[in-house]
């Protein structure tokens, strides 16, 4: 659950913070450039990352904990005529019932992770997807 001072409350206001974040999103871009498959990223936010890879061509679904986040992200979408599905959930415990070629976490997202128990869970769950 996302507390109400969380800076992760408002899409909008994590976007303005981060805003300026391009370097990673030429990383992933180029990291993918020769993958046809499904790509899925966990934590995705606001999609900056995910919407970059379904606006040059990929077939990527985006998972996050945050509603409002996610909201974020599906208006980006919308606005561009973005084909991405987005899906709320917990990157430790979920379950999209579809197998990828391609899982990542970017940015330092995966810094959230806390505990051992979520790290094993997170760990059982990517090796699932593939």
């Amino acid at each position: 659950m996302i507390n109400e001072k969380s800076l992760y409350r408002d899409g909008q206001i994590y976007d303005a913070m981060n805003d300026s974040l391009v370097a990673d999103t030429h990383f992933y871009l180029d990291e993918f450039k020769n993958e046809n498959g499904e790509i899925l990223e966990l934590a995705c936010g606001t999609g900056r990352i995910t919407c970059a890879l379904a606006k040059s061509g990929k077939s990527i679904t985006g998972l996050d904990l945050s509603e409002t986040m996610l909201a974020e992200a599906r208006a980006k979408s919308t606005k561009l005529n973005l084909n991405v599905n987005w899906h709320t959930g917990n990157m430790t415990d979920f379950n999209l019932n579809k197998k990828f070629d391609v899982v990542f976490v970017g940015y330092n997202s995966v810094h959230h992770i806390l505990t051992n128990y979520d790290f094993k869970n997170f760990s059982k769950i990517t090796i699932k997807l593939f």
